[in-house]
């Protein structure tokens, strides 16, 4: 037992292990693997459709809420609005805001200490804070990312950077 956990603290602890083996099994459910390192591949068919749709929105303008599985409203996206019409095209629905694409796909985060190289084509990169998430961008390989960023600046391709970097996940394999 924990100290200071109490007796029914540790009494729960011991009991929900074998609760969840058991739902588990009886589901038929099998966790997915955890994603491993390995950018410098070029992503599969999937990832690579996420990164050509994106690419073809370079130059739009940035619009605050601006689009959705539909694509660009009032003629340009916002960075949630980029990932969630990308997603979308290859059969992936992702909710509309940076903070809730990171909810649905924190079941696929990258593990830490990943370099730039490090990230696939479709991975999406979150910035901010726990309960924060304030800007998601894709990896498009080669260490870069595409995304809609700020007032004033179109969607445009950089390097991908750490500052604010909160987590990454793959939602596609």
């Amino acid at each position: 037992m924990v100290p200071g956990t109490g007796h029914a603290t540790a009494y729960a602890a011991q009991q929900t292990v074998p609760t969840l083996a058991w739902l588990d099994k009886t589901l038929n459910f099998t966790p997915p693997p955890p994603p491993t390192a390995g950018g410098s591949g070029g992503g599969g068919p999937a990832q690579q459709k996420v990164v050509a749709i994106s690419k073809a929105q370079l130059g739009l303008p940035y619009i605050w809420g601006g689009g959705g599985y539909n694509g660009p409203t009032g003629g340009g996206f916002d960075c949630s609005g980029l990932t969630s019409y990308a997603f979308h095209q290859v059969g992936i629905d992702l909710p509309r805001t940076a903070e809730t694409q990171y909810a649905a796909t924190s079941n696929t985060m990258l593990p830490g200490g990943f370099t730039p190289a490090d990230y696939q084509p479709g991975d999406l990169i979150f910035y901010g804070s726990p309960g924060n998430i304030h800007h998601v961008a894709i990896a498009i390989g080669g260490g870069q990312l595409i995304q809609a960023s700020t007032f004033g600046e179109p969607l445009n391709i950089k390097a991908i950077y750490h500052s604010d970097f909160f987590a990454a996940t793959r939602p596609l394999k």
